[in-house]
């Protein structure tokens, strides 16, 4: 029998496994706004920290994080941005954005990735970055709508946060509630963690796959089987 005879359909099947497994963990920013229909202040408070507070889903994996970019052409000045469990003022992570516009903007916040950070289910979080100011430096977006933007499948987004006129970044007591005018400094993107069953049934279905594949591979005449 040809040694290579039987294992195309495995390697389709094995393709596909793969392929749907990369395909459930596509990042998504967690906010998603056109950077359209914002308020700008035209004082010079600040710095601020800014941000706000989400809920997970689903166990979540944090690949990029993000400070919002007022026209797209970057910043004056770096920004760090970090995520807090709420009630807990040390960050777990943190990663700082240069100034200048040579990392990845999307959308209307400029990111920069990270190994990738996990945060667990049913618990409520914070993101905010630093350095935002009303009119000199880096401008943050206020005044948004709650129609006019919305979280992505996975998270629930809890309102805004921020931390006044101080510099650095610091844990945003400020709080507002979801449905009250958003304030926008920073956003992350993320990858859903597929549940242990999810993982199973992609297993085990490649499995049987694979197995259709080899009992009906064709007879080699020369094998005599």
């Amino acid at each position: 029998m040809h040694p290579f005879r039987h294992r195309s359909g495995v390697a389709v099947s094995f393709a596909l496994l793969a392929s749907f497994s990369v395909a459930t963990h596509a990042a998504d920013p967690a906010l998603v706004w056109d950077g359209l229909n914002a308020d700008f202040f035209s004082d010079d408070d600040g710095p601020f920290t800014i941000g706000f507070q989400f809920r997970t889903q689903t166990d979540i994996r944090v690949t990029a994080l993000g400070a919002f970019d007022h026209l797209g052409d970057g910043f004056i000045d770096a920004h760090t941005v970090g995520i807090w469990t709420v009630g807990n003022e040390s960050p777990l992570i943190t990663a700082t954005i240069p100034a200048g516009a040579e990392t990845s903007l999307v959308g209307a916040f400029r990111y920069v990735d990270i190994a990738g950070f996990t945060l667990a289910a049913n618990t409520d979080y914070i993101v905010a970055a630093s350095g935002f100011y009303g009119s000199v430096g880096d401008l943050y977006a206020s005044l948004i709508l709650a129609n006019q933007f919305y979280a992505s499948p996975g998270i629930t987004f809890e309102g805004s946060r921020g931390a006044a006129e101080a510099p650095g970044l610091n844990y945003p007591t400020g709080f507002r509630e979801p449905l009250s005018p958003t304030t926008f400094g920073a956003n992350f993107q993320f990858a859903t963690i597929p549940e242990p069953s999810t993982w199973i049934l992609l297993v085990l279905g490649g499995g049987l796959l694979a197995k259709a594949c080899l009992r009906s591979r064709p007879q080699d005449p020369k094998s005599g089987r």
